[in-house]
């Protein structure tokens, strides 16, 4: 029985997932590459989304799904066996699943006028402000204590480097509520910074 890492590499052949990477996808060791990732982590993604369909064949559709978005955007991953990349596939199937589960149980997700106003010219530049931190970890430490819808997009946004575009892909919503959501969570993460005495 052919994997869901092997109908994605035919998708990427074909031309059919995207128009626009694929030819860079299956550069010499793209494939060696994405097949190290899927061995890696398809166990930990499987039980993730499983964690929250509670249906197997459910959960692997959400893997294959995950994988695929992966794939889109291999080119941001560095390394394959490192907590960077485990977060950024751990980020990816959790939001495929959630999302999953309420377009089953048909529940739309609402935003409050809060995350409908643009806040970024309020708050620091997170980017700057990072550059003076003793270490990675601190800022990691900050986007983890956010609430999980922030927390998200953070954590692509500022600690993988991904833009709007790709991070509006990857989560499954839209570009005006990934800049939203990076609006309110550079002011959250800004405040802690300042809070804490973390000046660049």
């Amino acid at each position: 029985m052919r994997n869901v890492h092997e109908e994605t590499l035919d998708e990427l052949r074909d031309g059919t997932i995207s128009e626009n990477h694929s030819e860079n996808h299956l550069e010499s060791g793209y494939e060696e590459k994405s097949a190290l990732l899927f061995n890696e982590y398809r166990s930990l993604m499987l039980f993730i989304a499983n964690g929250v369909l509670n249906d197997y064949a459910l959960a692997e559709d959400a893997v294959s799904e995950s994988f695929i978005r992966i794939i889109r955007n291999l080119h941001k991953v560095d390394e394959i066996f490192c907590h960077k990349t485990r977060s950024l596939v751990v980020t990816i199937v959790k939001n495929v699943a959630i999302d999953m589960y309420n377009k089953r149980k048909g529940i739309e997700i609402g935003y409050g006028d809060d995350e409908v106003a643009d806040m970024s010219n309020s708050a620091i530049g997170v980017d700057d402000e990072v550059i003076s931190i003793d270490g990675y970890n601190n800022l990691v430490g900050i986007i983890n204590a956010l609430p999980p819808r922030l927390r998200d997009v953070a954590d692509l946004v500022f600690i993988h480097k991904y833009d709007y575009n790709e991070a509006s892909e990857i989560l499954g919503i839209t570009y005006d509520n990934v800049r939203q959501r990076v609006s309110r969570a550079r002011k959250a993460i800004t405040g802690q910074l300042q809070k804490h005495n973390i000046k660049g």
